[in-house]
């Protein structure tokens, strides 16, 4: 399964080379580096329109919240059939107003891992040749695999990375010193990016989060043991692991491409959607309830459209 996904992600990789050495005449080394950033710009291009779904759907589940809570106060718990089919048809009327579809946040992740997947397929036995155990790398030919092995970046190989030995670094042309001063830094970089755009999930989640539900809670409060897991994740297998300067590369520019969206995103959906009076009084008298409850204090801060 995971060998076909090398087949998409290696062509659009070969399309971005052609379109750089072949036809803009791009010296065949800037083209490969140059490449890997377009693939990154191709596939959140491509996912773009799904992740921003994702945002509206978890707005919108804010937004219906007060609405949906009071259906549930007007039929309590009575389970007459007239009832219940009278409730179902309030919540799907509220829905539609809405323009709520909860299958539109489902997109984004069905697109983006399998292409990680691809991409580190693609990436590993192209810049590794022990991994590829002679399997054909997608559209790729072999000429084009050279090139892609001969190929530096900040004049360190793109195949390099740290867990090599030196004689692999030998026939690479480089040693450990060169390739840990980059590679570390990017490692740095890609770690800095991912847990910013973790904590503006975070962020972003506590301004509308359904704080009468404990699995909301759970998770919400779980995520931020994620963000250091995650971060002690990329380190170890930056150091430790085959992660070559290309994957490195990759890992930097999405991050860093996935920061800024969703930080735009936000900023932008809370004007497009943004919460009134209704929302904002049902949010804090749930957190309300929630501290009476708990005991667990405080005065949140309010987040850009109020809710927080």
């Amino acid at each position: 399964m995971l060998e076909m996904l090398v087949y998409p992600v290696s062509a659009v990789m070969k399309f971005w080379h052609w379109i750089l050495a072949d036809v803009l005449s791009v010296p065949a080394e800037h083209a490969w580096v140059t490449s890997i950033i377009l693939f990154v710009f191709t596939v959140r291009g491509i996912i773009l329109p799904f992740a921003w779904q994702t945002f509206k759907v978890t707005r919108l589940n804010f937004l219906m919240r007060p609405h949906l809570d009071e259906v549930t106060k007007q039929y309590g718990t009575s389970t007459d059939p007239a009832d219940l089919r009278a409730e179902e048809d309030a919540r799907k009327q509220i829905q539609k107003d809405h323009g709520y579809n909860p299958l539109a946040s489902c997109v984004p992740a069905m697109i983006q891992i399998p292409t990680f997947l691809g991409l580190y397929r693609v990436l590993l036995w192209m810049a590794v040749p022990d991994a590829a155990e002679g399997r054909r790398i997608g559209v790729l030919t072999d000429a084009e695999i050279e090139s892609f092995r001969s190929t530096t970046f900040l004049g360190v190989p793109l195949p390099a990375y740290l867990s090599m030995t030196e004689e692999q670094f030998e026939f690479l042309g480089t040693n450990f010193d060169e390739v840990g001063y980059l590679a570390i830094r990017l490692i740095i970089i890609a770690i800095v990016f991912t847990s910013m755009n973790m904590l503006i999930a975070q962020l972003r989640s506590r301004s509308w989060l359904e704080w009468g539900s404990p699995l909301a809670r759970r998770i919400y409060y779980g995520m931020y043991w994620v963000i250091p897991i995650v971060a002690g994740s990329l380190l170890l297998a930056g150091l430790t692991g085959r992660v070559p300067i290309a994957l490195l590369m990759y890992w930097v520019f999405n991050n860093l491409f996935t920061t800024t969206q969703n930080a735009a995103f936000w900023a932008t959906i809370v004007r497009k959607l943004p919460a009134t009076d209704l929302h904002r009084t049902a949010q804090r008298e749930a957190k309300g309830r929630l501290t009476g409850r708990s005991g667990r204090s405080g005065s949140l801060p309010v987040l850009l459209d109020g809710s927080g």
